[in-house]
């Protein structure tokens, strides 16, 4: 029997920002708020099980250490509960890959970028496509996404049609290379 020291807040954090899951977004919103328990929903649960069960397994161990509990609760999406605390985490998560999008391409949004639903206050009727504008250096572009594009990238599932919508928009962003405009 091989036996570890447990492993301290630090160590896990670290360890749960190599994760290509967000286990760690959990962890570190228990921690930030001191909760006794850390509450995820069953889908991602069963996400973090499927895609990797070592490092659920290292947190759930880790909780036990720390005297904490899981629970897993069924989550209404964002998008069909609608409530602005649930539209306003969608947000953050699709702002957070646009952020390291923009970071990566060397470019900077401008003041007010992302604009959600045409900068209404409201929040979006059910069924309502979920609009985002964005601008960089005067250009703008825009992007829309369903709330079944939103829940499934939500719900760990692969976010492919979010991303991709998100890279053309960035892209249509860029200014254009000398090539493309026939001065090279």
């Amino acid at each position: 029997m091989i036996l570890r020291r447990p492993m301290n807040t630090d160590e896990l954090l670290a360890h749960l920002r190599a994760s290509k899951t967000d286990i760690g977004r959990f962890v570190a919103a228990m921690l930030r708020e001191h909760l006794p328990q850390l509450v995820v929903p069953a889908n991602a649960v069963r996400a973090w099980q499927e895609r990797e069960p070592q490092t659920w397994a290292l947190v759930c161990d880790w909780l036990s250490e720390q005297g904490k509990s899981v629970r897993v609760v069924e989550s209404v999406s964002p998008c069909q509960g609608l409530t602005r605390r649930g539209v306003l985490d969608a947000q953050m998560r699709v702002h957070e890959r646009l952020g390291i999008m923009v970071t990566e391409l060397g470019m900077v949004l401008d003041p007010g970028s992302p604009l959600w639903f045409d900068g209404r206050l409201e929040l979006p009727k059910p069924g309502e496509p979920w609009k985002m504008k964005l601008s960089s250096g005067g250009a703008t572009s825009s992007v829309e996404f369903t709330p079944a594009e939103v829940d499934a990238f939500l719900g760990e599932q692969p976010p492919e049609v979010v991303l991709a919508r998100l890279r053309r928009a960035v892209d249509a962003l860029r200014p254009p290379r000398l090539q493309e405009r026939g001065l090279a």
